[in-house]
C-alpha cells in the first residue's frame, strides 16, 4: 500500500489524487501495476517501470515531474 495513501480514507469519493509509482507493465493492455495496485495508465502513455504517475480512482491522470518516458524530447 502506498505510504500516502490512508486506508481509512476513499480516494473514489473525492478529488484527491496520489502519486504512484509503476511497477510494472503486464502486457499492452494500458494497465500498469503501482504500489501493487492495477491502474488505467492509457491517458499518460508512454510510461515505463520507475515513472511516477499521479492517480485518482485507479486512473492516472499525470505524469509526476521529468522529462515523459521515452526519452528524447521534440525535435
Amino acid at each position: 500500500m502506498n505510504p500516502g495513501i490512508d486506508p481509512k480514507h476513499s480516494i473514489t469519493r473525492s478529488d484527491a489524487a496520489v502519486p504512484m509509482c509503476v511497477e510494472s507493465l503486464p502486457g499492452d493492455s494500458g494497465l500498469a501495476v503501482c504500489d501493487g495496485v492495477t491502474i488505467d495508465v492509457t491517458l499518460v502513455l508512454p510510461v515505463e517501470p520507475g515513472d511516477l504517475v499521479l492517480v485518482h480512482a485507479t486512473t492516472a491522470l499525470a505524469r509526476c515531474g521529468g522529462e515523459p518516458s521515452g526519452g528524447g524530447g521534440a525535435t
